[in-house]
């Protein structure tokens, strides 16, 4: 059988709870409504504009520490490069010499390719020839000479290959300029 009282309230589960009694709408003057409203929307956009602001702050900061990353692995690359040319001019110094023997020469050749293959793989390229141009961004001048058969502001002689980068130069060439 089904109480008068459940079938009046089907919500309440246990007959003894008494609901909540029921909100009364209010009425507002039209006045402090719309006052209401325009302080709700002033602090609406307030608050749209300060996620905004740091919204692109923030995709700022990640392309800034991207490239960041990107310069200090480039940065590091290229010192251990720097360092590793040293052994290359070595390796370049000892393959004008004479061993006495054509299976050491061989073998010392292919280690020079293959160490100068290492080097490209990184992006390393060697600069500096006899008859071009002297740029003091990529050379370094240590002797000049006057030589009528060659171009002013020309190499003359290279005393130690330049490398580069990419575009970024690793160490200058030393060279001597003629004219």
């Amino acid at each position: 059988m089904t109480n008068e009282n459940e079938l009046e309230n089907p919500t309440t589960e246990n007959p003894g709870e008494q609901s909540p009694p029921p909100i009364e709408e209010t009425e507002v003057a039209p006045e402090i409504e719309t006052e209401l409203l325009a302080k709700t929307l002033a602090l609406y956009d307030e608050l749209q504009d300060k996620h905004l602001r740091l919204m692109a702050e923030y995709d700022n900061f990640r392309k800034r520490s991207q490239r960041e990353k990107d310069e200090t692995y480039a940065t590091a690359t290229a010192g251990v490069l720097l360092k590793l040319l040293g052994v290359q001019d070595n390796f370049e110094r000892a393959q004008q010499y004479d061993c006495g023997s054509a299976d050491f020469a061989k073998g010392f050749e292919l280690t020079m390719k293959s160490f100068a293959d290492t080097l490209a793989s990184f992006g390393v390229e060697p600069f500096g020839e006899v008859g071009e141009s002297f740029d003091p961004e990529k050379h370094h001048a240590v002797m000049h000479i006057e030589d009528d058969n060659l171009g002013e502001n020309t190499v003359a002689l290279v005393l130690q290959k330049g490398y580069k980068m990419g575009e970024k130069v690793l160490r200058c060439a030393m060279v001597q300029t003629a004219n």
